[in-house]
């Protein structure tokens, strides 16, 4: 186990790579995909998202877009609150 977040440790492309592929083959079938990510891939979670957008731009995947807000179904009880 590593306390240490600020860099790479271990270089666990070859695992983000297979999770990029595997993303990627869910958003084929139409699958709206919500990823998260941790410090145990490349020292810290904003680097390993990074890294998981350079694998999925190598492989040719196209643009990862954000999804479309949610559009409330009923109106807020407290509005001035949102």
């Amino acid at each position: 186990m590593t306390m240490t977040w600020d860099k790479v440790v271990v270089d666990r492309t070859a695992e983000l790579s297979s999770w990029v592929d595997f993303c990627y083959q869910i958003m084929k079938r139409g699958v709206l995909i919500y990823a998260y990510a941790n410090n145990h891939f490349q020292g810290h979670a904003p680097a390993t998202i990074a890294k998981f957008l350079e694998l999925w731009a190598a492989n040719g995947f196209g643009k990862v877009t954000s999804p479309e807000p949610i559009r409330r179904q009923q109106p807020l009880l407290f509005p001035s609150l949102d």
